[in-house]
């Protein structure tokens, strides 16, 4: 019995020691949830989700989008636009200035 508990906490340890294999995928071959994931650790905040495939830097730019307040694009008005690099990848975080 504890020979299954130690194997147990070493392939916990284990898997837990190194990044998972979302990160290691392409940005192209992520899932919508994945990206979005992505979006938020690269722009630091929850609200952010991905948007779209922007066109600087040759097309790699990721757009990710934030929104405020709950009445979404059609009461912006304008962008707070930050940029942001992660894993390798440039990113575009922008929040929308609501009414």
């Amino acid at each position: 019995m504890k020979k299954i508990i130690l194997m147990f906490f070493l392939a916990l340890f284990t898997f837990a020691s190194f990044p998972t294999f979302a990160q290691n995928l392409p940005f192209s071959q992520l899932t919508k949830e994945q990206k979005d994931e992505r979006c938020r650790q690269a722009c630091g905040h929850k609200g952010f989700f991905y948007d779209r495939m922007g066109a600087k830097f040759a097309g790699q730019e990721i757009v990710c989008t934030r929104y405020p307040d709950p009445c979404g694009y059609n009461c912006t008005k304008g962008w707070n636009i930050r940029y942001a690099e992660s894993l390798g990848n440039p990113y575009t975080c922008q929040t929308a200035v609501q009414n």
